[in-house]
């Protein structure tokens, strides 16, 4: 399966799957997923997908106090919606908003769960066949992001 994955070639993708690592405040890292779901002409798409992705911050301690506060952690699991232009197979940028749960359990108290949003814009860049690379900006758990895409 993964031998046929990658000797697709020049096809024309629907799907990809991102597994990157970022950071913003600690260091995470997430998977997303995005699917072509409206093709408006040979370069541009209307795509739907999913993220999730954790974050471990560091520990900090607030100046002139005695408390310290251990590692923190976040999670954001959500829909995914976006736009992605190619340029050419081996080029693409796109954005997506990503509303979606955020999870914030910090060292000493309780789980919080909110309702969050994000946006993100980035770029893929071909390496080998379907296999691409990515880095994306914005606002979502972590600002910055890179790592792999897997095209299909």
């Amino acid at each position: 399966m993964m031998a046929s994955v990658l000797s697709a070639g020049a096809q024309n993708y629907k799907n990809s799957i991102n597994f990157g690592v970022g950071f913003q405040y600690g260091i995470g890292g997430h998977i997303s997923y995005d699917c072509k779901l409206i093709k408006w002409n040979e370069h541009s798409a209307l795509t739907i997908g999913g993220y999730a992705g954790i974050e471990r911050g560091d520990g900090y301690a607030w100046l002139g106090s005695n408390e310290h506060h251990d590692f923190d952690y976040k999670g954001l699991i959500a829909p995914r919606v976006g736009y992605a232009y190619s340029f050419n197979r081996h080029f693409e940028l796109y954005t997506a908003f990503m509303p979606g749960l955020l999870i914030n359990d910090k060292y000493d108290k309780p789980a919080k769960y909110e309702f969050f949003t994000g946006i993100t814009g980035g770029g893929r860049i071909q390496l080998y066949k379907n296999l691409y690379f990515f880095m994306e900006a914005g606002y979502n758990l972590l600002c910055y992001n890179a790592g792999i895409s897997l095209k299909f």
